[in-house]
């Protein structure tokens, strides 16, 4: 009931959203380590597969985290990732991350707009968060304005915070606080 009553509520017109699973592992693998991927990651450390399958293990049993996968409604097709971390039930925050189009040819179609919104009012509406907050490198335009569209804010800069391409780049730290009455799909 729990199971059916989740994939109800993780969906909207264009995407449905569910835990990701080992059957995933083969999908996330050529995501997470595909080079037209490689600049959206703090790291690209090529994996085996059993490697690949132990990370989602772990993760799988971490009890402050969720991990999911989205589809493409119409087709049952892969489309993207996300996840929320470091759920802090006290303190009422949560860390969105592993936010990705898994395909070049996917991306600029509106998933993205779709999954942080499905991700968001979870989030806030479900897991009654009051604060939702993710980090972004600076100098990645595209993903900046993205965030900012959606209603996040700049409230940090970590300076020369990792090491990427044989430098040292910046990130941004960005919130997007829960509102009295939180704004409908269509809105975000």
């Amino acid at each position: 009931m729990l199971l059916k009553w989740l994939k109800s509520m993780l969906r909207n017109e264009a995407l449905y959203l569910q835990s990701i699973s080992l059957k995933d592992a083969g999908i996330l693998a050529g995501w997470r380590f595909s080079e037209e991927n490689y600049d959206f990651f703090y790291e690209f450390v090529p994996t085996t597969k059993e490697q690949n399958e132990k990370w989602i293990e772990n993760v799988l049993n971490k009890k402050n985290e969720l991990n999911l996968i989205a589809y493409e409604k119409e087709n049952n097709r892969p489309v993207g990732m996300i996840s929320l971390i470091d759920i802090d039930q006290r303190n009422q925050k949560c860390e969105i991350g592993r936010v990705l189009i898994g395909n070049a040819e996917d991306r600029k179609k509106g998933y993205g707009k779709h999954l942080l919104s499905l991700v968001l009012e979870y989030a806030f509406l479900h897991l009654n968060m009051r604060k939702v907050y993710l980090e972004v490198f600076a100098d990645n335009a595209f993903a900046v304005r993205f965030y900012e569209k959606a209603g996040f804010i700049q409230d940090g800069r970590f300076v020369k915070h990792i090491y990427k391409n044989g430098t040292f780049k910046d990130v941004l730290h960005m919130s997007l606080f829960k509102k009295e009455s939180y704004p409908e799909r269509s809105s975000l």
